[in-house]
């Protein structure tokens, strides 16, 4: 039977979830940042506020809700 003080829970957390980012480089593109992370151009578009396709290197993107 486990331990109470064991189980982990949300007061006993070390750091706040936050998304993952990406940082994009030179021969990026938004489909191919969409394919690597699992998700679609239109929901890369949506997670980042993106109007456009533009992408510039250094740029940083959100990759996960």
């Amino acid at each position: 039977k486990p331990n109470p003080s064991d189980i982990p829970n949300a007061s006993s957390k070390k750091f706040i979830e936050q998304p993952s980012r990406y940082k994009v480089e030179r021969s990026d593109t938004l489909y191919s940042i969409a394919k690597r992370f699992n998700l679609s151009v239109s929901e890369l578009k949506e997670l980042n506020n993106l109007s456009d396709t533009d992408l510039h290197p250094g740029q940083t993107l959100v990759v996960s809700k």
